[in-house]
């Protein structure tokens, strides 16, 4: 799914699909209420154990200054944190996903 699209999807669409791809994260920097919102989505899935997937060819810390807006940098690392906790990695093809 692509970032943009991820925003006009409820919390529960997000947080039920078995599989969560999300394509385009770095792409664009994301304001307050739209980081604050992938936190929410991608921590519930961290924490019920749900697959989670992106695809980036950055390294986390180049991720986090991608997605940042200005006053926002602690929400922008605590997603790519949990994503990297979850066992997301660097790959230009498919980064991987937890409970497979």
């Amino acid at each position: 799914m692509n970032i943009n699209k991820f925003f006009t999807k409820t919390f529960t669409e997000l947080t039920t699909e078995e599989l969560l791809e999300i394509h385009g994260l770095g792409d664009t920097p994301l304001d307050q209420s739209q980081l604050s919102s992938l936190f929410s989505v991608i921590n519930y899935r961290y924490e019920n154990l749900l697959p989670t997937t992106t695809h980036t060819d950055r390294k986390p810390f180049e991720l986090c200054k991608a997605i940042e807006s200005p006053g926002c940098e602690e929400i922008a690392y605590a997603i790519v944190g949990r994503l990297w906790e979850m066992g997301v990695e660097r790959s230009s093809v498919r980064a991987i996903a937890v409970g497979q």
